[in-house]
């Protein structure tokens, strides 16, 4: 009897080891499942990001050499992302594959460990439980597959719901969901010197969990104090000095404040509505489900809106494939809920709420995107879908091949990509050595950086991110102090319909006082700081008062800076925070009768800009700086109006403050230096106002008046014997267009037989491409000749342009 005892007990404790073992090798199966799809699909830390041109290029390539030179963030730069950028950009340095892949790998894995551990906690004692975990694991490895080739904060902000959900139905001693909570609060809070935004996720929601925690546990907090120690560490792992914290957050919390008004595109009618009820819904599943206790479901309604509610400013503030930033998070936080909350009570409800929010992912989210991306919504166009993040998932799949198959060999490949890709820019856009520190106004610093020019950037170093105080205040001390550079690289222009005299408009009357515009550098002026600033550029001030709606004169004529200063209600300041206010608008009377209308950025209007005249290229600015302001620009402005929707008396104080400034510029010879460009520029203004003379409603780009064929002009000739004329067809016309061609012509009068012709076909004849100039002899006694262009066969892409007429002698 005692030997057939032992041998049950043998076997009993076998079968039970047996089903230890077993039942942890699934949990290990199910968060390598879970984490591969974290990595392949949402982190991708191997489709590694190389250098390219343009202005989402540059700014990631502007952060990505940063860290690697220990730029001081805060004091030397301020962006949305911040030191540990390359965790979600992937832009590659030396240091890399050492820094960003095991954190990107830790993450993936503690996402796995929070969704594994909420299944199993869902599934404890019910039957067929073991199956209930593999279908929610299923569930998650779907959900993390539809973030292909999107954006990857809807992804940490689920993480951070997920966790404080596991917070929330976790038992007292257990260990293991105890780690990943404790591990995900530190790595959240260190991925918020990646992007501010994950950084204020993970803090409002561990908060949620730690005020749940001291009010129904009795228990100090935890996960906050975790997540702000993780981020203090970071921040010092990143090179950054203790005393720059302070700036740092001052002006991330700048660039915070002032994205809605400044950055806004409107979503589509219904878009926003759709998902806002479908985001009420969750929050309310969230509510109804919580853990029991008044505590955790309020903790777990909490969590869930605030989560969502920053989904709608990172998604729906700018609303164009953003959108997909909250369209995937309701997806995945609906997953999240659905496993955490739903699957305990109801395994019916939870193949509903999994079901529905995978629907979000796969089929609502990117019906929206093709919207956003100009195609149609249609559910036939969704395989067009598929087959991108199929290629996505591919690339990314043979970059982890390759890069376990030989990781110096992966990192070298890395390497002389790199190399190439700067080649690569330094053949496209070529600039001449410098001497000195150099900044750039337009966002395409990938061009200095591939130069090799001892770029030095402003603290708000992206144009059309300077839209609060604070960043335009960094960015006129940084002009104003000892490490100003050297030259500047000016062109004009704007984003979004804003003024184009408005891109970094406060920084322009010192730019005029310290810098001389010296030489072309491509489509841009390059501007050197003068031995000795000029006098100030503005006169006294003229201020008026006025109303929104109201039309306000222009006092005096030339070129005029203006501040325009309009206050938030108290509504209107909550709704900055909140989302946005609604959009004001600058309408602009022209001196020739024309109007203007341009978005009004509060901050950017209060900090200043040259009211008029328009400048809408390098060469206007220049001639500010000249001291030709009567010639500079496209047209004199002579009223303004500050005004919105009847909404906007809601959000905005109705009265404007209106501060009018004179520009002067002190006349002062140009340096030997600059003399060729102010020649060159002098000549370029007779064209100017020529053209403007000829056809006022010709839109002038540089120098080249748009005259698509047909066109006809009258040229004022009297006294002239000879013309010298500048012309062409746009690049674009030939190279993404099929044009047949255009032919120039001048003729005595209408109708007569032409002085001079040329026909360009720029598609087949290399000589006919790019700029053209020819010199006419004129028969005596001409008052005015007619200056042609037509089409050779077909006018579809006649893009033609004149860019010279003028006398010869």
């Amino acid at each position: 009897m005692h030997g057939d005892g032992t041998g049950a007990g043998s076997n009993t404790g076998s079968r039970g080891a047996l089903g230890s073992a077993l039942r942890g090798a699934a949990v290990l199966a199910a968060v390598a499942a879970v984490a591969a799809a974290a990595l392949l699909s949402v982190l991708r830390p191997l489709s590694l990001a190389m250098p390219g041109s343009g202005l989402d290029p540059s700014w990631i390539a502007v952060l990505g050499e940063a860290a690697v030179r220990h730029a001081r963030w805060g004091v030397d730069l301020a962006f949305t992302y911040g030191p540990a950028s390359a965790l979600v950009t992937r832009y590659f340095t030396d240091g890399y594959l050492a820094s960003a892949l095991p954190f990107l790998v830790g993450v993936a894995l503690v996402d796995a460990l929070a969704l594994v551990c909420l299944a199993r906690a869902a599934a404890a004692g019910r039957r067929f439980g073991g199956a209930l975990i593999a279908v929610a694991v299923a569930a998650e490895v779907a959900a993390l597959a539809a973030e292909l080739a999107l954006d990857q904060d809807s992804f940490y902000f689920a993480l951070a719901l997920a966790l404080l959900l596991l917070d929330l139905v976790r038992r007292p001693g257990q260990r293991l969901p105890l780690a990943a909570v404790l591990l995900g609060a530190a790595l959240l809070g260190a991925a918020g010197l990646a992007k501010t935004s994950y950084g204020v996720v993970a803090l409002g929601v561990f908060a949620v969990a730690d005020a749940r925690r001291l009010l129904e546990l009795r228990r100090p907090p935890v996960l906050v104090p975790v997540a702000l120690a993780a981020a203090l560490a970071a921040f010092l792992a990143c090179g950054q000095r203790p005393g720059d914290l302070p700036a740092y957050l001052d002006l991330q919390g700048q660039v915070a404040a002032g994205y809605g008004e400044a950055m806004y595109l409107p979503p589509g009618r219904w878009e926003l509505g759709l998902f806002l009820c479908c985001a009420a819904g969750l929050i309310a599943v969230a509510g109804i489900a919580g853990t029991p206790g008044r505590w955790g479901r309020v903790a777990a309604a909490l969590g869930t809106a605030f989560v969502l509610a920053l989904s709608v400013k990172a998604g729906f503030v700018r609303a164009d494939t953003h959108t997909q930033i909250a369209w995937s998070l309701l997806g995945l936080a609906g997953v999240a809920v659905a496993v955490g909350l739903v699957l305990p009570r109801s395994a019916g409800g939870a193949a509903l709420l999994g079901a529905c929010s995978l629907a979000v992912l796969w089929v609502v989210g990117p019906l929206f995107f093709l919207a956003a991306t100009e195609r149609a919504p249609r559910l036939a166009a969704l395989p067009e879908v598929y087959r991108d993040m199929g290629a996505v998932l591919r690339a990314e799949r043979g970059a982890w091949a390759g890069f376990l198959r030989d990781p110096s060999a992966f990192a070298a490949a890395a390497r002389a990509a790199k190399a190439a890709a700067w080649a690569g820019i330094r053949d496209a856009q070529p600039l001449p050595p410098l001497a000195g520190s150099v900044d750039m106004l337009p966002s395409d610093q990938s061009a200095l950086l591939a130069n090799g020019l001892d770029y030095r950037p402003r603290p708000s170093f992206q144009d059309y991110s300077t839209y609060s105080a604070g960043l335009i205040g960094a960015n006129a001390a940084f002009y104003a102090g000892p490490r100003a550079p050297d030259w500047v690289i000016f062109d004009a222009g704007a984003l979004d319909d804003r003024h184009p005299n408005t891109t970094e408009g406060a920084l322009w009357p010192d730019l005029l006082r310290r810098y001389e515009p010296q030489r072309r550098v491509g489509p841009g002026i390059a501007l050197r700081r003068r031995p000795l600033p000029l006098p100030d550029v503005l006169g006294d001030a003229i201020p008026r008062d006025a109303k929104l709606g109201a039309r306000v004169a222009v006092p005096v004529p030339g070129p005029v800076f203006a501040r325009v200063t309009v206050q938030k209600t108290l509504l209107g300041r909550l709704a900055s925070a909140l989302f946005r206010p609604p959009a004001l608008s600058l309408q602009l009377t022209l001196a020739d009768g024309g109007e203007r209308t341009y978005r009004f950025v509060p901050a950017i209007a209060a900090a200043g800009f040259l009211l008029s005249p328009l400048v809408e290229d390098a060469d206007g600015f220049a001639d500010l700086a000249f001291g030709h302001g009567a010639e500079a620009g496209a047209g004199e402005v002579k009223a303004l109006t500050v005004g919105g929707s009847p909404w906007t008396r809601f959000f905005y104080d109705p009265d404007v403050e209106i501060a009018f400034y004179p520009v002067a510029v002190a006349a002062a010879p140009p340096s030997a230096e600059a003399a060729p460009l102010a020649a060159e520029l002098a000549h370029a203004q007779a064209w100017r106002k020529l053209a403007r003379a000829i056809d006022a409603g010709a839109p002038m780009d540089g120098d080249r008046l748009s005259v698509p064929a047909p066109t006809a002009l009258t040229v004022p000739v009297a006294g002239a014997r000879r013309l010298r004329v500048a012309f062409g067809i746009a690049d674009g016309a030939w190279t993404d267009g099929k044009t047949q061609g255009v032919c120039f012509a001048l003729r005595a009068s209408p109708g007569a037989a032409p002085l001079w012709r040329r026909c360009l076909e720029p598609r087949t004849v290399a000589a006919d491409r790019g700029p053209q100039s020819a010199e006419i002899a004129l028969p005596p006694g001409l008052a005015t000749v007619t200056a042609e262009t037509d089409c050779v066969a077909d006018c579809s892409w006649g893009w033609s342009y004149w860019s010279d007429i003028a006398s010869a002698e």
